[in-house]
């Protein structure tokens, strides 16, 4: 499923940056930090299981200091050109059956 947006007259930094054209359905995301990332990493519980990408925490929280400046500056750039990349918007969902049948 595919949404289609308006084409804004605003860039979307012109957007997020002017408090006038804010509204209560508009969103701002604040820019982050390296010692955001590092925290926000080691905090991940250490699982074997992998995302999309094929990293698991265990290996992310093993490799934080040399990746946190790249991933604040990915962020950031993200946020500020209101361009997020499409395997950023891939989720794994897995269903978990809670009733007494499974054909229920």
């Amino acid at each position: 499923m595919q949404i289609k947006f308006q084409k804004q007259k605003k860039s979307s930094y012109q957007y997020l940056t002017n408090k006038r054209s804010r509204n209560g359905k508009s969103l701002y995301m604040s820019p982050t930090d390296p010692e955001e990332i590092r925290k926000l990493l080691c905090s991940m519980k250490p699982k074997k299981s992998a995302g999309n990408d094929e990293l698991n925490s265990h290996i992310l929280k093993s490799i934080s200091g040399n990746i946190t400046i790249p991933v604040a500056i990915l962020i950031n750039k993200s946020l500020s050109s209101g361009i997020v990349p499409d395997s950023f918007k891939i989720a794994k969902v897995i269903p978990i059956h809670k009733g007494k049948s499974k054909d229920d």
